[in-house]
Formats: structure tokens, sequence, C-alpha cells
């Protein structure tokens, strides 16, 4: 039927396009599996459980804000890698307080304690940016990310109409208009990765009333 059509035609390499609502169940679906809780004696003693940016096209840069979720498992001190070797990093906060960043391996890492002897879940707010190349009739940009099962990421460009591919793609679904007016706003469910590739076609350099597609 028509749905099975918008589905197929939806299809870019491993990912889907799917309706918003589909595309919120299949998030919080992935959420919740990654949730699960450790076992007794964790194989590891730190590992970054979840990421949600968002990305918003400017003049040269992309500038992304993401909140990364890191499950201390054990007790004392760790260093969680985060990678993000080619960005500028412009703020990184755990709550009120800055974070501890610490050079290394090509990019960076947390370095964080759990004062308990009990696991501790934190939320590290990260600010950065990083120039895109354009190219004609095409835009691209990619930067190192912390590998996590979970990967959203809420892609805005200031014109509606814009082709936005992500890799490596999962699931992918545009805003509602309503919720984002001159500008096209793609929500992209990203799978395990050492890096995110965006690219984009400005409509006024593509095909006359392209939509969006991820």
């Amino acid at each position: 039927g028509k749905e099975a059509n918008r589905h197929k035609r939806g299809r870019t390499g491993r990912g889907v396009f799917l309706p918003y609502e589909e595309f919120q169940q299949l998030w919080q679906a992935a959420r919740a599996a990654a949730a699960r809780p450790p076992e007794v004696k964790p194989p590891v003693a730190s590992l970054v459980s979840e990421i949600s940016g968002d990305a918003t096209v400017a003049k040269d840069v992309i500038r992304i804000k993401a909140r990364v979720r890191i499950e201390l498992l054990q007790e004392g001190w760790h260093r969680v890698p985060l990678r993000l070797g080619d960005v500028a990093i412009a703020k990184a906060m755990i709550g009120t307080a800055p974070a501890r960043l610490v050079p290394g391996d090509g990019g960076y890492a947390l370095l964080v304690e759990n004062a308990g002897k009990t696991p501790q879940v934190i939320e590290l707010d990260l600010e950065f940016a990083r120039a895109y190349t354009k190219s004609p009739g095409r835009n691209s940009v990619s930067f190192e990310a912390p590998v996590t099962p979970v990967s959203r990421w809420d892609i805005r460009i200031p014109e509606p109409g814009v082709k936005v591919d992500v890799h490596p793609l999962l699931a992918a679904s545009e805003v509602p208009v309503d919720q984002g007016a001159g500008e096209t706003h793609v929500q992209a469910f990203v799978g395990a990765t050492s890096a995110v590739r965006i690219e984009w076609t400005p409509k006024s350099e593509g095909a006359k009333g392209l939509t969006a597609l991820a």
C-alpha cells in the first residue's frame, strides 16, 4: 500500500525513513534496551551508554550541543574515552561544574570519580563546532564521537526542503513543519560508530521541491 511504498522510497543504505511518531517509538525502545542493569561484576569500569545531540548548521561551521550519558560501574577514578579529536570544544560541564577533559590517543577523555561503592550515572554536557566542506551541490561534515549503542542527532539546517543524509544511519524522520518553520529539521538514530557524517544538498542547488530524506 501507500505506507509500504513510502517506507521503500525512504530507504538509504541500511537506514529507513520513518514517520515521526514511529521514529519516537524506536528511540524510546532503544533507550530502554541500553538501560539494562549491569552484571554483578561488570566487565568494564565505565561506559558511554547514550548520546543525544543537536546539530545546527551556521556559516561555515556546524555547531553541536550534546548530552552524553555515562555509567560509572565501579568505585574510584575513571578515564572515559570521548574521542572528539577533530572538533573545537567550547564547553564541557557535569551539572554546574566544569568537566575534566584530558587529551590523549588523538582525542579527549573525561576524568571523573565515582566516590561511592555503587554504580553512578552522570550526564556530560558538551558544546563543540566543526567546519564543514562545501562542494558544488553538496555540503558535508564528519566528526569523531564517543562510541555508544544509542545515538540520536537532531539536525537543523536554516533552509526548508533540504535533502539530508546521515551515516551510519539506522532510522530517521523529518520533524513536522509546524515545529520547525523555515528550516529543515531531521532526527536521525545512528548505530554504534566512531564517527558521524552528515551530508546535505542546499535546495537552491538541488531539485526544486526536494523533500528531506535521511
